[in-house]
């Protein structure tokens, strides 16, 4: 997927021997409970050095990469081993999770599980064998609050 520039390749401005590339797939879905479609995009990024990369997309010259992305939802204290290979180590843990927190729309309330907050990331199966795993949450009425709070134009969340 071309970045902003119109470039499969976006190279790092700490150091232009390494960059990447972002894969990104999109699925139409049926929403068991409501019944409605929803058009459900993931995307992620393969990083690692430039000429690799050229390489790469070299291999798959009409852009289709065989595999697919796999959503991966879990409770703050059941991060799975390779999540901590995510995170940048140069910042707190409050900072490094933050992008992986799920939540209700991109300003609204943390997602939880008996008060626990619900992690996610995107990760690359290229064998197509494995399912997204996704966790419900349960402050239902917190979200309800937001959502009728930013209705009537006036949604201040805290939390």
């Amino acid at each position: 997927m071309p970045n902003k520039a119109g470039q499969m390749i976006t190279v790092s401005t700490k150091n232009p021997e390494w960059g990447s590339v972002r894969l990104a797939s999109s699925e139409m879905a049926i929403d068991a409970a409501s019944g409605f479609m929803k058009n459900n995009s993931k995307s992620f990024l393969v990083k690692d050095k430039v000429a690799s990369l050229v390489n790469f997309l070299e291999a798959y010259p009409n852009a289709t990469v065989p595999g697919k992305l796999v959503t991966v939802e879990f409770l703050e204290s059941n991060a799975p081993a390779e999540f901590s290979k995510l995170l940048n180590k140069n910042l707190s843990h409050e900072e490094a999770i933050a992008s992986y927190v799920k939540r209700a729309g991109a300003e609204g309330p943390e997602l939880t599980v008996q008060g626990e907050r619900i992690l996610r990331y995107t990760r690359y199966d290229a064998a197509s064998q494995l399912f997204d795993t996704i966790i419900s949450h349960d402050n239902v009425e917190e979200v309800a609050a937001f959502n009728a709070a930013a209705k009537q134009g006036n949604a201040n969340f805290a939390g």
